[in-house]
């Protein structure tokens, strides 16, 4: 108890101050901006992975985008029954028509969609195979009808997929591109994007960990500067900042290595 007492009395001498700004500078100099820059560069490696397997897909999507609008504008209803199939459709589409013009129509890739929304779009597409599926009426109910909307249907399937050059141009093909697409563009793929953003969840977490060490040091070197305008500053208010800034600085390494190790888990 004497002891504490006596460590708490005591005041900071020139050495020790000039101890706990080397101590300070060289985390922040030696240690926050090199963790920094190397967290920036896990990100950028995640980026380009993640980037290196979905603007394909996303041109991929595109191209699908474009043939299932040009299938809409030529697909005619029969019937009322055929009208009530129709508006069926209609709603499972919305989102890709929006896919269309926003992707298709601008040229270029819209690889801002979230997760939730290509999780959607798809689900979407897949529902309009399984509409046909459940619903086998719907061939008795729908047609495609105008000759020139029709080549429009073939040149958009063709650009989607040149192997379909001769595939017929019918009811039949709008739900088989459609399930495909689903199961052999989306389904392997299905889980990067979430991943993708789990990562950035985590990077951001870590950068902002690493930002609060950096605000902790530079305040605790302010502190200290001004500190020595005055006199009988206390030891212990010196050790604590230096504590303080350690244990921040320890902490944001810790959030480094987790980010590290998730590098290394990412299956993309």
């Amino acid at each position: 108890m004497q002891i504490l007492t006596s460590y708490f009395s005591q005041t900071v001498t020139d050495s020790h101050l000039s101890t706990a700004v080397t101590i300070l500078t060289t985390m922040i100099i030696g240690g926050c901006l090199i963790i920094l820059v190397e967290n920036q560069h896990i990100k950028g490696e995640i980026a380009s992975r993640y980037y290196n397997i979905m603007r394909p897909f996303y041109h991929k999507l595109a191209l699908y985008a474009k043939f299932a609008q040009q299938c809409m504008f030529a697909l005619s209803a029969i019937d009322d029954e055929g009208k009530r199939y129709k508006k069926l459709l209609q709603d499972k589409t919305i989102d890709i028509k929006k896919l269309a013009f926003g992707a298709v129509m601008t040229g270029k890739d819209n690889l801002h969609l979230s997760a939730k929304e290509l999780d959607s779009i798809c689900n979407d597409i897949n529902d309009i195979w399984y509409c046909f599926d459940r619903n086998y009426g719907m061939y008795s109910h729908l047609r495609f009808s105008n000759d020139h909307l029709i080549e429009d249907v073939r040149n958009s399937l063709v650009e989607y997929d040149r192997s379909l050059l001769n595939e017929p141009i019918d009811l039949h093909l709008f739900p088989k591109v459609s399930g495909d697409f689903f199961v052999k563009e989306w389904q392997p793929i299905d889980n990067i994007p979430y991943n993708y953003e789990y990562f950035n969840q985590k990077c951001r977490n870590c950068n902002l960990c690493l930002c609060s060490s950096f605000v902790i040091e530079i305040s605790s070197l302010i502190l200290i500067f001004f500190s020595e305008s005055f006199n009988n500053v206390s030891l212990a208010s010196v050790d604590f900042l230096v504590l303080l800034s350690i244990g921040s600085f320890v902490f944001a390494i810790y959030k480094h290595f987790k980010l590290n190790n998730l590098l290394k888990t990412l299956q993309f």
